[in-house]
């Protein structure tokens, strides 16, 4: 109560307090902490201001950005018409159509105190069974949803990193290119989602191992992360709360169209897209400063317990040492763990966790596919955690690492191991703690550091099988950058210990 609504006294006017907001104090939902406080279910059902469909932009929300976003027939979700069309925006018309919206919607009663907490729960249930349906699948987390040509290189959430540095800069022509190329990316995503989405609800109601494994392929990735989770995050961590508004209004649109009202995808953007105009409802206000930061505060919620939800259905499903849950983990103890001296669920076991994994999966798969495998996820780190990444993440995450490699050194001294006693697990985790370090330095700006670790990473006199593949995958990372003479290097080096021949190599 205290962290969320501001409001701290005695019990006596905490009940006041509860009979205000028409809160029920111990009416829990089934599965979620017995903490938590609800809404009482014989008033939970009244009709609230939340229940409307999402709203549409005001002029103001889109006039600063010189940014106009495709948009469907507003009479569509007022008098009950069949859903239109997306159709091409004429700047007279749309914005008639986006003040008369905005006129019904500012009178409306203002959101109950805890419309914003429904919207978040049901945000959060939707969003478990998007991650039910995407969860099996030996090697899942694919990123198949194409960047239009005229567009910058990455990800969905590179591309809105890069919205945010120009909206910064004062360049808001240019970030609303970007932002309009990621539309064109979700609606190309919500497409192929659509074309098989009665498969993905049947997997969700049967819950077949199979079947999933089929519908997962049917929710890209960029959808289920990106949008739902790491967008999010950027644009809280950057403090424009704002564009959070437009993009999920845009997402809330799209889905409506493309899918049918009840896939979790049309569900999560509805909610959020709620949550989001709730925020920048009581900005409007002056004398709403209270509610604003509680809205502000449901996101950040929305956020953190969406987290937590990835880590523990994925843990469940595919086990605590599987590659994607370790994985998730290393993003959430540099993400999400605020006290790294008190290690909580992704840094504990960490490290046992992942030399553990490689073990299990040699056994099953054999070095050359467990190293394939796991490097893949390295190439992820650039996609799915640098954007997120704040100055005082980074200096979190270096001294992580930096950790790691002083407890491997003291630990190798102490059994009187040089360089080539080390086993494939110890030079495995070497690598991948180096090459993330370089990330890091490349994340900064600081090209000669980066250098520095990548060097450091690949240093070995065993140029056997290991070497060849982390050189081939850091040697192909480079040339995705754009760092032709450093990738050349590499590539040099690989070329010479190839002419040696194999018995001239060191196994």
């Amino acid at each position: 109560m205290h962290r969320v609504h501001k409001f701290k006294a005695t019990a006596r006017m905490y009940k006041g307090q509860f009979h205000k907001w028409e809160w029920s104090k111990y009416n829990t939902r089934k599965g979620r902490s017995k903490n938590a406080l609800m809404p009482a279910q014989s008033r939970a059902k009244k009709n609230r201001g939340h229940d409307i469909e999402t709203a549409l932009p005001s002029e103001a929300d889109t006039a600063h950005l010189d940014f106009d976003l495709p948009n469907v027939d507003s009479t569509t979700y007022i008098e009950g018409r069949p859903i239109g069309v997306i159709h091409a925006p004429s700047r007279q018309t749309d914005n008639q159509a986006l003040i008369a919206r905005h006129a019904k919607t500012r009178y409306l009663q203002l959101l109950h105190q805890n419309s914003e907490y429904r919207n978040v729960e049901s945000s959060l249930d939707a969003y478990k069974a998007l991650i039910n349906i995407w969860s099996p699948g030996d090697k899942p987390w694919k990123f198949s949803i194409p960047s239009p040509p005229a567009s910058p290189s990455g990800s969905i959430l590179q591309q809105v990193q890069q919205a945010l540095c120009l909206f910064d800069q004062g360049q808001n022509a240019a970030g609303a290119q970007i932002l309009g190329c990621v539309n064109e990316r979700i609606a190309s995503a919500l497409a192929m989602t659509a074309s098989s989405s009665s498969l993905a609800l049947t997997s969700l109601a049967a819950d077949d191992s199979k079947t999933g494994t089929h519908a997962a392929t049917a929710i890209p990735i960029e959808i289920v992360w990106d949008c739902f989770l790491a967008v999010p995050q950027l644009i809280l961590t950057a403090n424009r709360p704002e564009l959070l508004r437009l993009f999920m209004d845009y997402l809330a649109r799209y889905a409506s169209i493309a899918l049918s009202s009840e896939h979790p995808l049309t569900k999560m953007s509805r909610h959020l897209a709620a949550l989001t105009r709730a925020f920048s409802i009581h900005r409007q206000q002056p004398n709403l400063e209270s509610s604003q930061e509680e809205a502000l505060n449901m996101l950040k919620m929305y956020v953190s317990e969406s987290w937590t939800l990835w880590l523990d259905l994925i843990t469940e499903k595919r086990g605590p040492k599987d590659h994607v849950t370790i994985h998730l983990r290393r993003g959430y103890a540099v993400l999400m763990e605020e006290d790294s001296d008190f290690p909580g669920r992704g840094s504990s076991r960490l490290l046992t966790d992942f030399t553990s994994s490689l073990d299990e999966s040699i056994q099953i798969r054999g070095e050359e596919a467990t190293t394939a495998r796991v490097l893949e996820f390295e190439e992820l780190l650039a996609k799915m955690y640098m954007p997120l990444f704040t100055p005082t993440k980074l200096a979190h995450a270096e001294k992580m690492l930096m950790d790691v490699l002083t407890k491997m050194k003291m630990r190798l001294d102490e059994e009187g191991k040089g360089e080539m006693e080390m086993g494939y697990n110890d030079r495995f985790l070497v690598f991948i703690v180096k090459h993330f370090l370089a990330r890091i330095a490349d994340h900064k700006g600081e090209v000669k550091a980066g250098c520095k670790w990548r060097k450091e990473s690949l240093k070995t006199d065993k140029k056997d099988a290991l070497w060849r593949q982390t050189s081939k995958m850091v040697e192909e990372c480079l040339r995705a950058d754009g760092r032709e003479a450093e990738a050349d290097e590499i590539r040099r080096e690989m070329a010479e210990q190839e002419e040696m021949g194999p018995n001239k190599i060191q196994q």
